[in-house]
């Protein structure tokens, strides 16, 4: 996305710890200088995920269907590629 502030991906956690204040902290590889975008990214990934697997649950619903969608134009668009990137997202997001 062109709008986004924060720090591009692919990003991995390299270490993590506690601070003596009780706080955590990561040291993340890929990212260059801590930003705030940043920060209300990695805040905001506990309901990036919930919503993201709530859209994986209805795209495999069988009630749902061919998984397809009709663009403005007319024609129809599979959504096979987009939910095997959902999968594979929530599946990183586990640690698997």
């Amino acid at each position: 996305m062109s709008d986004t502030k924060w720090t591009p991906g692919p990003w991995t956690v390299a270490r993590a710890g506690w601070t003596d204040e009780g706080n955590v902290w990561y040291s993340l590889e890929g990212v260059k200088e801590a930003c705030a975008p940043d920060g209300r990214l990695i805040a905001a990934a506990p309901d990036l995920y919930e919503a993201l697997q709530s859209v994986h649950a209805f795209l495999t619903d069988p009630a749902v269907g061919t998984w397809q969608y009709m663009e403005g134009d007319g024609f129809y668009r599979d959504l096979g590629k987009e939910l095997a990137n959902i999968t594979a997202a929530l599946a990183k997001a586990r640690g698997e």
